[in-house]
């Protein structure tokens, strides 16, 4: 959900921003460009800051056809108007209101695997944690002993941040079983190098991801 929030402030900032250009330089070309272009940089540049991967620039969406018709849209209306200093001052209060919103919405993304592990099971008591590998051609399994369910659930201290919300699907993957939990009573922890997602909502850890190291060296009786 921080992401999708994430992606609407983008889409607004840039908007706006383009809107300025357009009402400043009569030119609603250049104003468009600005704005698809911002948005564009925005969404890239965050993900070069969670992954370290600078990708190559591109369309990102739906979102972003419709970004370009809502522009259009409203830069007709901006043109057409005959109260141009107000318009400006309009749309630089705007900017200079939507910016710290903004800034803080980006802000909601970063968070650490204990919220996040602590805000998936609401408090629901796990009764066994299974592993398995993410590899259809070689799948491989194993049960995560009661001893361990402490390591994996509480004593892991990481800094992460929200991508997006879809699901990994490389790496391992833990089930994990509740009595009352959605999707048949099981939570889909799935880690990689990385990053990590639980059920729909994936992750980039910020610094060492110590469950995917743990897993590497714990001593696991695996069984096809």
């Amino acid at each position: 959900m921080e992401y999708n929030y994430m992606m609407v402030a983008f889409i607004i900032l840039s908007i706006l921003i383009g809107l300025v250009v357009t009402a400043y330089k009569k030119e609603s070309g250049l104003g468009f460009s600005v704005a698809v272009l911002l948005y564009i940089v925005l969404m890239n540049l965050d993900t070069w800051f969670a992954t370290g991967d600078l990708p190559v620039l591109g369309i990102i969406g739906i979102e972003t056809p419709l970004m370009m018709g809502l522009i259009l849209l409203l830069q007709v209306i901006i043109l057409g108007s005959e109260q141009e200093k107000k318009v400006k001052r309009v749309l630089i209060g705007l900017c200079i209101i939507t910016l710290p919103v903004v800034i803080y919405v980006y802000m909601q993304t970063f968070t650490s695997y204990q919220e996040v592990i602590s805000n998936e099971l609401q408090r629901e008591d796990i009764y066994s944690i299974r592993l398995e590998t993410n590899d259809f051609e070689e799948l491989a399994r194993t049960r995560i002993d009661e001893s361990d369910f402490e390591i994996i659930l509480s004593e892991l201290d990481m800094d992460l941040k929200a991508i997006s919300e879809e699901r990994l699907y490389d790496g391992y993957r833990f089930r994990m079983r509740t009595n009352t939990y959605r999707e048949a009573g099981t939570v889909y922890l799935t880690i990689n190098e990385e990053q990590l997602s639980i059920n729909e909502n994936t992750y980039q850890v910020l610094d060492e991801n110590k469950l995917y190291d743990w897993v590497e060296e714990a001593d696991l009786e695996w069984e096809n």
